[in-house]
Parts: C-alpha cells; sequence; structure tokens
C-alpha cells in the first residue's frame, strides 16, 4: 500500500472506531468504560517491531484509540454467530501471545488424524495457523465446545485481501475437532462499520454486568 494510501486507510479506520467507541459511551456508558486507554505510537512501534509480521501502520488506530480491554467476563462486539455471548477485545499485548498459541497447535492438529475437519472460504489459505493472522478478538464457549475468534489477515490466500477480517470457529464434539474459517469484512474498517450499524438497528442486547450480546429482547 503507497504511503498516502496507507494514511488515508489509517485516518478512516480511527474514524470508524472513534464512532463505535462513541456509541458505547452514548448508548452503554457501562460497557464503554471496559475500554483500556489508547496507547501511543511508539509505544505500538515498539511491541510490534519484533513480530514475525509485524502490525502495519495504517491498522495501529486499533489501539490507539482504545487498547483492548480490561477484564475477560465483558463483551465489547456482537459475535457474528446469532443467538451467542459477546466477544471480547484484546489488547495489542495479547495478539501476539493467542497468534502464538495457535501456531503451538499445529501438531495435535495433524496427529488427530481423521479426528478433525477443516473447511475455508477460498479468499482464506489453507494452512492451520500463520504469522499473519492476527486475532484481536474472541470467545469461549466451553459448555458448546466452541471457540470463535476475528483475526486479522496479512497473508490471504491470492483471491483475498490484505487486511480481511476472518472468523476463526474451533468446535470440539464427540473427540473430534471441526475448524471452520471464513470472511467477514475486507477490512477492518469496513467489520467496525458493519458492528456499528448492527449495535444502533437494535439487533443486540447490552447487559450492564456482561457487555453486547445476542439477541435483543
Amino acid at each position: 500500500m503507497a504511503n498516502e494510501e496507507a494514511v488515508q486507510a489509517g485516518n478512516f479506520l480511527r474514524d470508524v472506531l472513534e464512532r463505535y467507541r462513541e456509541w458505547l459511551k452514548r448508548e452503554a456508558p457501562n460497557t464503554a468504560r471496559g475500554l483500556n486507554k489508547g496507547l501511543g505510537a511508539s509505544e505500538i512501534q515498539r511491541v510490534v517491531a519484533g513480530w514475525d509480521v509485524p502490525l502495519p501502520e495504517d491498522l495501529f488506530a486499533l489501539f490507539e484509540i482504545f487498547n483492548g480491554q480490561r477484564g475477560e467476563k465483558l463483551a465489547l462486539l456482537p459475535c457474528p454467530i446469532a443467538h451467542t455471548p459477546g466477544l471480547r477485545l484484546a489488547r495489542l499485548e495479547d495478539m501476539e501471545a493467542w497468534n502464538n498459541a495457535f501456531g503451538g497447535e499445529i501438531y495435535l492438529f495433524k496427529n488427530l488424524g481423521w479426528y478433525k475437519s477443516y473447511q475455508a472460504s477460498p479468499q482464506i489459505r489453507s494452512e492451520f495457523w500463520l504469522d499473519g493472522w492476527l486475532p484481536f478478538a474472541d470467545v469461549r464457549m466451553e459448555r458448546e465446545g466452541l471457540y470463535l475468534t476475528l483475526f486479522i489477515d496479512l497473508q490471504p490466500a491470492p483471491e483475498g485481501k490484505v487486511g480481511q477480517v476472518v472468523l476463526n470457529m474451533r468446535r470440539v464434539e464427540d473427540g473430534r475437532m471441526h475448524l471452520e474459517r471464513r470472511v467477514l469484512a475486507a477490512s477492518l474498517a469496513e467489520y467496525f462499520t458493519d458492528v456499528i450499524a448492527l449495535m444502533a438497528s437494535g439487533s443486540v442486547a447490552i447487559d450492564s454486568k456482561y457487555g453486547i450480546a445476542w439477541p435483543a429482547r
């Protein structure tokens, strides 16, 4: 991405994230208080400089406007799977740890043999995990054996787009692991724009204790 285009993309993402935060502060102040204070660009650069696939500067706004959330129980994003708890936001410090945790599971997945299945959109590469997949939100539903993660895809398939937002679903049933991945949006800005529209439509419930969840009653 050319420098001027990157600056424009970063400014647009910053505007979208500001609107997301302002909507929460206005409509769900208890939930909005769960957002951490943002980081400075130099702080972000210092953290991501050592990553195998550093976070592009046009995505810094994700952590400049707010650096994830405090605690794990509060949901700051609606889950793309209806009638489920909402998603928690990762801090910048969490992103690399979550990425490494997924990468460390590759041997488990390989050794499952026929006790696994995999399905993905053509825009997403077929590897089990890549350094350029940066998780930024998740929710665990232990009772259902379901773990959902959203990641920024910096290493897409030829049919995909750098920076697309991907839903990673891992379900364990009867000793079998099922992985499914699909693209939710072509960019982080597009994803948060869709989130704002969904929340503004009244389609999600906002609980003062647990935050955002499906469905609105």
